[in-house]
Parts: structure tokens; C-alpha cells; sequence
């Protein structure tokens, strides 16, 4: 099975019969797409793998139980993935310690502890990735990429990656996905007017952000598994009691989608 996302944003699923160890898929394509390729109905567990595919001639060679190990030739943006991937992989095995315990801890608490003690391995991944980005500014792996660094750029950065696309690949849905989000960046940033919304408060009753027009309002972002954001409240508190009668106002927005009792 083969699927991946038009650069209409609708999901295009094909399929080819694997005979003899082998197996085609043919069709056509506007621009580069990420794909993913995984068994069809065969009733085992086997991995997936993703792909760069280009409209052009590719072969793949893979082993049915290793599918992340798949060798994909005639595509160059798979071979550029390929050398950040494993310029990746050496930062990896440095931290591989701190991130085994990340995967096998279930206390929030030390889960944090860790997590703080890793910031320099973070740190590592994502000036591999800026690294790329000014090598291939017109690769469609940097737009790829470039979407899940939309938080820890600064807004003029994220910009100057976007327009450095080019029109082809800012065409493309990756190259969209990160235009909304300059766009929705540009909207949030410092002087901008915060846009309206509706929701839910914590007794069911309807909520609106223009309902405190006139105040001070200020809007914290936390969930309850967020060990940061719970060690802040007992300040955000203090900073309430201090000024809440000169018309400051919280409104705090909980991010527990799959646990609203939480």
C-alpha cells in the first residue's frame, strides 16, 4: 500500500500485488510528495516506511520485515534526507542513555527531569535541521521539515525559509501548511489583535474571549501532564490576587483533548 497527500490536501492511497518478490507502481505526479509505504492485509505486524518520491523513474529494494531499512534510488531528495538522517543518527547515539530512560519512565515528574537533562540534545537536532535548510533552501525536504521548527524560529526566520522556497515549493501542501503557519504566527505576535473565540469553561457554560473586552486579559496556555505548566500556577495565582481588582482577568486554556476531566 502507497499513500500520500496531493498538493490539493486530499490523501491518494494506491496499491500494487507483490509477485515473485516484486511489485510496480505507476502513475503521475505534479511535484514531490512524502509517501508511506506498508503491507496491505497480511495479517502480520511489519513496519511502514516513508519516502521522497519525485515524478520520475525509482527503485526501491526492501525486506517485507524490515520496511525501515528500504533503499530508495533515483530520487535526490530521499538522498539528501538520507545525509541528514544520518548526521542524525550520530547525535542520537550520544543520548541514547537519557533517551531510553525518556521511553521507559512513566513519572511525570522525572519524565521532566530527563527531559530537561536531553535540552542538549535537542538542541543538536535542530541545528542539524538549520544546517539543512541553508544548504537545500529550495528542497522540498526543507519544507517537510521546516514545519515542525515553526515554534522555536523566530517569525522573521520562518519567514525568510518560506519565501527562500521559492512559488514551486510553497505550492506544495507542506509549503502551505507553513504559510498558515506564518500567517497564524504574524496574528499572535506582539501588537497584533488576538482573535476572537468560543469555547466551553470548565462548568459547561459558553465562553468568549470578546466577553472581557476592556480588561486585562491574559490567556495561559498549559495541560495537567505539563510538569511546567503546573509549577507556574501557584505564581500565576499570586499575580491574580495582586491585580485582579485593577481588571486583570486569566483565561486558561486547557490541552488535554483525550482527558477533558483532567
Amino acid at each position: 500500500m502507497l499513500t500520500y497527500e496531493g498538493s490539493d490536501g486530499n490523501r491518494i492511497l494506491d496499491s500494487a500485488r507483490v509477485a515473485d518478490g516484486r511489485f510496480s507502481f505507476k502513475g503521475k505526479l505534479s511535484g514531490p510528495v512524502m509517501a508511506y509505504l506498508y503491507p496491505g492485509n497480511s495479517g502480520e505486524r511489519v513496519e511502514s516506511t516513508s519516502l521522497f518520491l519525485e515524478p520520475a523513474p525509482m527503485q526501491l529494494q526492501l525486506d517485507w520485515n524490515k520496511f525501515r531499512a528500504a533503499r530508495l534510488t533515483g530520487s535526490s531528495l530521499q538522498d539528501q534526507y538520507a545525509t541528514l538522517q544520518l548526521e542524525k543518527d550520530q547525535i542520537e547515539k550520544k543520548y541514547r542513555v537519557q533517551l531510553d530512560s525518556l521511553r521507559t519512565v512513566r513519572d511525570k515528574e522525572m519524565n521532566a527531569a530527563i527531559r530537561e537533562r536531553l535540552e542538549p540534545y535537542f538542541n543538536e537536532m535542530n541545528q542539524a535541521d538549520y544546517r539543512f535548510f541553508k544548504k537545500y533552501p529550495r528542497s522540498f525536504v526543507t519544507a517537510f521539515m521546516l514545519r515542525f521548527h515553526a515554534d522555536d524560529l523566530p517569525l522573521d526566520t520562518l519567514e525568510a525559509r518560506y519565501h527562500a522556497l521559492g512559488p514551486d515549493i510553497q505550492q506544495t501542501a507542506p509549503g502551505k501548511m507553513i504559510a498558515d503557519e506564518v500567517r497564524k504566527l504574524r496574528n499572535g505576535s506582539p501588537g497584533s489583535k488576538a482573535a476572537n473565540f468560543t469555547a466551553a469553561d470548565i462548568n459547561g457554560q459558553q465562553l468568549s474571549l470578546s466577553d472581557y473586552s476592556g480588561k486585562y486579559v491574559l490567556l495561559d496556555f498549559w495541560a495537567s501532564w505539563c510538569v511546567p505548566c503546573r509549577k507556574g500556577n501557584p505564581h500565576l495565582k499570586e499575580i491574580y490576587a495582586k491585580y485582579k481588582d485593577k481588571g486583570l482577568e486569566f483565561i486558561g486554556i486547557a490541552d488535554d483533548d483525550t482527558k477533558p476531566e483532567a
